[in-house]
């Protein structure tokens, strides 16, 4: 199994279509369109081994004025990476963990001005968690505090309101 998910990366790669994916062999690969009017063609740029295990989800951090940031979902725990300019590379700079099974999915929260990230995940065990993210203003990884807010159950049972059938909304996300 294959997660894709796309987003218009900005920084060093600003205009670009960029897509990461995450697989079973836990490395992620980052592919970008060569031509954005043709989008038939996406090379490999970037891969890196995420986790020693299987890698179920992955979600870019929306905020432009960042450096490139994925959040990577593993079998128990999500860890951070970005992409170090000056290192050329992409390394981990923290690690979510507390989760009680296989993390399901990752999303990203808009920055909408926070001076902190906001992420949330999905997993197995019926929670879906909240993780605050603080930096520094030197916004070195050492300095970097996580907080992990309310857990809330999930209710997965079919609400008698919606039928069956509807479509699920759009999203930028793609299990294969």
């Amino acid at each position: 199994m294959m997660v894709v998910c796309s987003a218009p990366v900005c920084g060093a790669l600003c205009f670009a279509v960029v897509q990461a994916t995450c697989s079973l062999d836990g490395r992620v690969r980052i592919y970008e369109s060569t031509d954005v009017m043709n989008l038939s063609v996406w090379p490999l740029v970037e891969e890196f081994e995420a986790s020693k295990k299987d890698c179920f989800a992955v979600s870019w951090n929306p905020n432009p004025f960042d450096p490139p940031m994925l959040a990577v979902g593993s079998q128990s725990s999500v860890k951070v990476w970005e992409y170090h300019h000056k290192y050329q590379k992409w390394q981990s700079v923290v690690e979510l963990d507390g989760f009680g099974d296989i993390i399901h999915d990752v999303a990203w929260a808009p920055n909408m001005g926070r001076t902190y990230h906001l992420i949330a995940t999905a997993s197995k065990d019926g929670f879906v968690r909240i993780h605050k993210i603080s930096s520094a203003a030197n916004k070195t990884p050492s300095a970097v505090q996580v907080s992990q807010l309310h857990p809330m159950p999930i209710d997965l049972s079919p609400h008698p309101l919606i039928p069956a059938c509807v479509p699920a909304c759009p999203r930028t996300c793609i299990r294969v």
